[in-house]
């Protein structure tokens, strides 16, 4: 994802649609346990400068929305149910 960032063919990031598996797990809060990794690959391509959060959650899916400072938009998708990656 890093790579990615810098890549000039890709230009700049107008903005980043993750997902990922965020099963729920009792011994850690929320999208600590899995979700996380979805999140970071938002913040990775996004970087810094989240200024709010808004997050619509049902027991099998989260979508989470993060405006950022300069009016870039980005989402999150935790995934409970159904198919959690895409086959090759």
């Amino acid at each position: 994802m890093a790579k990615l960032k810098g890549d000039a063919a890709v230009g700049e990031i107008l903005g980043c649609d993750a997902w990922s598996p965020s099963p729920f797990e009792e011994h850690h809060p929320d999208f600590y346990w899995y979700g996380i990794h979805g999140v970071e690959i938002l913040f990775t391509l996004m970087g810094p400068g989240c200024e709010s959060v808004t997050r619509v959650a049902t027991s099998d899916y989260d979508v989470v929305v993060g405006r950022w400072k300069d009016g870039r938009i980005g989402t999150f998708r935790g995934i409970r149910k159904g198919p959690r990656r895409t086959e090759r």
